[in-house]
């Protein structure tokens, strides 16, 4: 095995206790250039560290050297002995003096360690990759620690050796040691870039509640094709109205009197806790600008704003990045807005066709006036808020609503994300992309399905569809 940080070979030239031919453990005081042997002589020791004097010579089998014949410092010639080079690893530098001068093999430094160096650090992304899968971990990355003085050290030596004594273990632990640096390399960068895209969107959130971002599973960073937003945003050529025509009378707390309360369900859309009361698919309208009730009225719930803490968090299971909610989440509550890019169904058409060849749907249909002939869809591939990252699921824990405010245009409706379900702390936060049976609906949902390609879902509930879409 390579030495490693912290071990006594690459900090003092020594080794752990062996086991002689007797079979007993010995241990004995670190001394420089000392070893671990197969000798006899163990068993007339009251310890196990020796002190390498000189190699003597090396036996080679199929063009590597195999054994060292080795002159013990204090005992007679005839006590030498033959050893393998991991017992010698604690010092490789009388290794490398013995080729060097007995050999006469004088190596060219800077040439030598560089040509070296940019071999040993030959791996590929996916060597990187694998290693992050086994180290990175929720509660804390479980990167051994190297040090870089020592291992730079230690890998001149080996450098330093002719090729034929490069033994492939030594060979084979000096890589690790250098794609663990290089882990430990990204990993740093990687962490910097997630907490600056972190602080970047709470800096454009209009949210109170936080956003976390976590990758503990590989070394993806931001996606840099994306840009936070907290409302729609407006396609070329389209104007969404932000000034509604007329509000309601109510100088206090709306009831099921209130003229925008009347023009949902019939009724107040949620109870004095806040929380939605009402079927699933029922049009809610919350207390506009003009209405002249406060900010605190029951009925502006939505256009409040997000009060749970959630983390951007990527997903172990294939599914990319997702959201999971921080705080126990009550049935019936707001938990997020779905925003994006409002286009006309035709752009939609002419763009879902290209993420259904990617796999990947962002795009949601503006249908709940008319399921036919609606003109607008919202695309979040590029623009959107942290519903960009929820994942689907056929048992979803929360469900869409189309809720108007500001704007009281039928076709463009906002889109709330409330529970159906008591969901606590640390779930995953999950919604229908289809949002109603597949059975009986061709409309695209949050996704378009006009070519031949199917994806396959992932979301592993008991009752799943097995395609996306």
């Amino acid at each position: 095995m390579t030495p490693v940080e912290g071990s006594s070979e690459m900090n003092n030239h020594s080794l752990q206790p062996t086991t002689g031919e007797s079979g007993q453990v010995k241990r004995g005081k670190k001394r420089k250039r000392s070893v671990r042997v197969s000798s006899p002589i163990v068993n007339n020791c009251d310890n196990d560290v020796f002190e390498v004097e000189k190699i003597l010579e090396h036996q080679e089998a199929n063009g590597k050297v195999t054994n060292y014949f080795v002159k013990w410092q204090g005992w007679p010639a005839d006590t030498s002995t033959w050893e393998p080079i991991e017992n010698l690893k604690g010092c490789l530098e009388t290794v490398v003096d013995y080729f060097e001068s007995s050999l006469g093999e004088t190596v060219r430094w800077e040439s030598q360690v560089y040509s070296f160096k940019k071999w040993i650090n030959h791996f590929s992304d996916d060597d990187i990759d694998k290693l992050a899968n086994q180290y990175l971990r929720s509660e804390g990355d479980m990167i051994p620690p190297i040090n870089e003085e020592e291992h730079e050290q230690f890998l001149k030596l080996v450098s330093r050796l002719p090729k034929q004594a490069r033994d492939q273990k030594l060979i084979k632990e000096l890589r690790n040691q250098c794609m663990i640096l290089e882990l430990k390399k990204r990993r740093t960068l990687q962490l910097q870039n997630l907490r600056d895209w972190e602080r970047e969107i709470n800096e454009i959130s209009t949210d109170t509640a936080h956003v976390y971002v976590m990758n503990c599973v590989d070394l993806e960073s931001r996606p840099m094709d994306f840009k936070y937003i907290n409302k729609y945003k407006q396609s070329l050529g389209l104007k969404i109205p932000e000034d509604p025509p007329i509000g309601c009378d109510c100088s206090s707390h709306c009831n099921k009197v209130c003229y925008c309360v009347q023009q949902g369900y019939g009724g107040p859309a949620y109870n004095n806790k806040g929380l939605l009361q009402v079927p699933k698919g029922s049009p809610i309208y919350e207390c506009n600008s003009k209405c002249k009730c406060g900010n605190d009225c029951p009925n502006r719930i939505l256009q409040n704003g997000r009060k749970v803490d959630v983390s951007i968090f990527k997903t172990n299971n294939g599914c990319g990045w997702g959201v999971r909610t921080l705080q126990k989440i009550a049935k019936g509550q707001f938990v997020t807005e779905y925003v994006g890019e409002v286009i006309t169904t035709e752009e939609a058409d002419r763009r879902g066709k290209q993420y259904d060849r990617e796999g990947r749907t962002y795009l949601f249909d503006l249908d709940f006036n008319d399921n036919k002939d609606f003109p607008y869809t919202v695309d979040a591939a590029e623009y959107g808020n942290i519903s960009h990252f929820i994942n689907h699921s056929c048992s979803p824990n929360l469900d869409v609503y189309a809720v108007w405010v500001e704007c009281l245009d039928p076709n463009i409706p906002r889109l709330g994300l409330y529970s159906n379900r008591v969901i606590n702390a640390y779930e995953e936060l999950t919604f229908d992309y289809l949002c109603q049976p597949i059975e009986k609906s061709d409309k695209r949902g949050k996704s378009v399905s006009n070519t031949d390609v199917r994806t396959l879902c992932k979301c592993n509930s008991p009752n799943c569809r097995t395609f996306l879409f």
